[in-house]
């Protein structure tokens, strides 16, 4: 039980942390600058963190797909587009459900 109660102790501990991060980035308008010069803020943001978790531990919850409408045989992902960028760059299979 002491495990269990320590990784959610130092998740949340970790989740605060970047939580308060980005919340002072927004405050300070640095997030807007982002969007100003035309980047993506949560790519900008979001995926150096999302690819090493990704690299170590794999990916841990499966995107959400649908059959694509135009192009039979093909799926879309509805849900988890980071998630399938980060394992298209590290070359890992995209788990997904429909």
């Amino acid at each position: 039980m002491g495990p269990v109660i320590t990784g959610l102790v130092v998740s949340g501990r970790v989740g605060a942390g970047i939580g308060a991060e980005l919340g002072s980035m927004k405050v300070t308008e640095q997030i807007d600058a982002l969007r100003t010069l035309g980047t993506h803020p949560v790519d900008f943001l979001v995926a150096p963190r999302l690819l090493p978790s990704i690299a170590d531990i794999g990916q841990q919850v499966p995107g959400i797909v649908r059959p694509h409408v135009a192009k039979p045989g093909e799926f879309e992902v509805i849900a988890g587009n980071l998630r399938c960028f980060c394992c298209n760059v590290l070359n890992v299979l995209f788990k997904a459900i429909q």
